[in-house]
């Protein structure tokens, strides 16, 4: 959880296999990264880019003009 802006990440970053609940600004993830085989509950994704199966279908996350293996997300 907590608010992030313009931070990067590897692979499985940002609650791969946790909760990503926080709000994410301009950041940058690897493959499996944003909650991932995880929950998003709460997770607020603004302008993000993250590779392969990124992003959470679980927990009803809030995703906005985000990038997942270069494709726009959702």
């Amino acid at each position: 959880s907590g608010t992030f802006t313009s931070c990067t990440g590897g692979y499985g970053s940002f609650g791969r296999e946790g909760t990503a609940s926080g709000t994410f600004t301009n950041c940058t993830g690897g493959n499996n990264s944003f909650g991932y085989n995880s929950n998003a509950t709460g997770g607020k994704f603004y302008f993000c880019s993250g590779g392969t199966d990124s992003f959470s279908g679980t927990g009803s996350p809030t995703v906005v003009h985000c990038i997942r293996d270069g494709v726009p997300y959702p």
